[in-house]
């Protein structure tokens, strides 16, 4: 993995990031990573799935 794959991965982040209000974030203290829009959390334990090349998360019920 190179630094320019690596910096078109973010910039492509960035655009989807802005595009959909939804940011990809990271707990603290065990670094688990998590979705949010911005004001609260939406999904955690995101992770990615080699099974069916997907990304998946838990969804919080924030009623």
């Amino acid at each position: 993995m190179n630094k320019h794959n690596i910096d078109e991965f973010l910039k492509e982040l960035s655009q989807l990031s802005k595009k959909y209000d939804i940011y990809i974030g990271g707990c603290g203290c065990c670094g688990s990573p998590y979705i949010q829009d911005k004001e609260k959390y939406i999904a955690e334990f995101l992770k990615w799935n080699i099974t069916t090349n997907n990304y998946e998360v838990e969804i919080i019920d924030n009623k």
